[in-house]
């Protein structure tokens, strides 16, 4: 085949009498449309060896400049060659020094303003976030995020913010990436549309009563929330508020930011919804569960998870679980469709008081808890909190049909300090005859618990 110096180049191929850097361009842009043939030299401008020497030289400039890798190939004809080079479209946008290139007819157009825009929305509905950001300085970054970062990830003082940043592959060459930017700067909302979280109260009719907004960097826009939800929506304390700073943190990480809807926190009097654009199939989900995960945005995960905010374990909602039980509330509820993913906490119901009618109380609904029902009011009125049936119903769960050192159950529930175990567990679920020790002797370091027939009973 021979290959000599077109006429014309067009969209998809093109020909250089030699390889220079200022190329890469070419390269950039026909992996930005629909990828090209570019051809160095004519068909007898190098020797076979000369050839296959230059093709390694310049596979190795394109993969360290651009990341992509191009079958780059020495062609050979009557004992002279050319380097022929494939260039496959990229499923993500792809940038040369902080700028982005499109193939325009025979032309590499650089992209700006709106054509950038809407290119990188277009090539990746995610609008990746390691993308480099035109515009954004080190110098806009907030002080208090980029310094709690440092406390929390134990990063030394000596660093200043833009080794840092660039340790952690949020910089390159004096440019914030997408995600830096998100995460620490002053105001990332002048970058991106919905970067902030918003959190409303809603009466039972379903109308919002009144909304909060928690702006600024999202590093520290979920402490930020749960601190606005403590002192002013949730003043009780009935939910287990390390578990849902942790659905707040998910909601950041894992948001789909192409999308321009904020996280948003729904507070109705007997739950809280936490959502966020982006979601999960539901084999997503079954994984998360089995103790998986799925990142959405990697480089925001990373972040928080240097920060000891996340774990990256796919243990999420198990801990959430854990948490809920621990407080004695149920389990999270999760709502999940392709473009939204939510996280409901719901309290239990309020045991009723002394004085309504029997009828009444025999008539409330059981709860239930992982699948299984709980106490009803009727079966603890005598006990009236509205927590202590659902921490009884955890402790069965626990035990299930086994004898179990009081040890074991501390683990299972994640429990640290023994008295409050058994006061607030354990010795309930005695006294209401749902749990029995194994041993006469209370103390005896071989003592088991057990669930008596009153107790399997709520759990078969």
């Amino acid at each position: 085949m021979h290959y000599g110096l077109p006429n014309m180049a067009d969209q998809t191929s093109d020909q250089k009498r030699q390889w220079k850097t200022k190329h890469l361009r070419t390269v950039c842009a026909f992996a930005n449309s629909y990828g090209g043939r570019l051809i160095i030299g004519n068909a007898d401008s190098f020797s076979p060896e000369e050839a296959l020497d230059e093709a390694r030289n310049i596979y190795d400039e394109i993969s360290r400049e651009l990341d992509i890798h191009p079958h780059v190939r020495p062609v050979e004809n009557k004992g002279k060659a050319c380097i022929v080079m494939d260039i496959r479209p990229s499923p993500e946008p792809i940038c040369l020094e902080g700028q982005y290139y499109r193939r325009v007819g025979k032309e590499d157009r650089e992209l700006v303003g709106d054509d950038l825009e809407k290119f990188i929305l277009l090539k990746d509905r995610r609008a990746r976030l390691d993308l480099l950001m035109p515009g954004a300085s080190v110098k806009d970054l907030d002080r208090n995020a980029t310094d709690a970062f440092r406390s929390m990830a134990k990063v030394s003082k000596k660093i200043d913010d833009a080794k840092m940043l660039q340790s952690l592959n949020l910089m390159q060459k004096d440019m914030l990436r997408g995600s830096a930017v998100l995460l620490f700067h002053s105001d990332p909302s002048h970058f991106m549309v919905g970067t902030d979280i918003r959190i409303g109260r809603f009466s039972a009719s379903g109308l919002m009563d009144d909304m909060e907004v928690v702006s600024g960097p999202v590093f520290l826009q979920p402490r930020r929330a749960v601190e606005l939800l403590s002192s002013k929506y949730l003043q009780d304390g009935e939910y287990p508020m390390d578990a849902v700073e942790e659905a707040i943190i998910n909601a950041v990480a894992h948001k789909d930011y192409s999308s321009g809807d904020p996280v948003r926190i729904r507070v109705y009097k007997n739950r809280i919804t936490i959502s966020n654009a982006g979601g999960l199939s539901k084999k997503d989900i079954s994984l998360d569960i089995e103790g998986r995960s799925k990142l959405a945005n990697p480089g925001l995960a990373d972040i928080f998870a240097r920060a000891g905010m996340m774990r990256l374990m796919g243990t999420g909602i198990p801990n959430m679980n854990a948490a809920c039980l621990r407080t004695g509330i149920p389990g999270v509820t999760i709502d999940a469709s392709k473009d939204d993913f939510a996280v409901t906490f719901t309290l239990a119901p309020r045991a009723p008081e002394h004085g309504h009618r029997a009828e009444e109380i025999e008539a409330e609904p059981e709860v239930v808890l992982g699948g299984r029902p709980g106490l009803s009011a009727g079966e603890i009125k005598d006990r009236g909190t509205r927590t202590r049936d659902f921490r009884i119903s955890s402790l069965l769960a626990a035990v299930g049909d086994e004898e179990v050192s009081a040890r074991e159950l501390m683990d299972r529930l994640e429990f640290k300090h023994r008295p409050t175990f058994m006061s607030n567990y354990m010795e309930p679920a005695i006294e209401g005859g749902f749990i029995e020790r194994t041993c006469d002797k209370p103390t005896s370091r071989n003592q088991r618990y057990k669930a008596t027939e009153k107790g399997s009973a709520l759990i078969r």
